[in-house]
């Protein structure tokens, strides 16, 4: 006995028939290459705030810090004050939620840095 299969892609007037698929396209849809991310996707701004002495010397190194990041700093203000031994830095940083504690770390291995912390 032998029995008919038909194949309905969609309705429409006339006929339907498959529209043949090369052989090439079939494969590669089959092997399809997937990369695992290599960032978080959801990135938002983070705000931190860095406490450090030394004054305006120590400056280009935080920034230094922040540029490795490879991300948008925003809203960066830094106050130093004549007789305060101490200084702050405070940004808003475009990173994932997982990128904010390592940038933090590299902060405070800075030697001129007493404490960073988010904000």
């Amino acid at each position: 006995m032998l029995r008919r299969r038909s194949l309905a892609l969609f309705r429409g007037p006339g006929p339907v028939s498959p529209a043949p698929v090369p052989e090439e396209a079939a494969m590669s849809s089959a092997q399809s290459t997937t990369y695992p991310a290599t960032r978080s996707a959801l990135l938002l701004r983070r705000r931190i705030a860095a406490y450090f002495t030394g004054g305006i010397e120590e400056i280009p190194a935080l920034v230094r810090v922040l540029r490795e990041t490879d991300r948008h700093v925003h809203d960066l203000s830094v106050d130093v004050r004549d007789g305060v031994t101490e200084s702050s830095m405070v940004c808003a940083v475009l990173v994932a939620a997982d990128e904010v504690d390592p940038l933090l770390e590299r902060l405070r291995r800075l030697p001129a840095v007493v404490s960073a912390e988010p904000v």
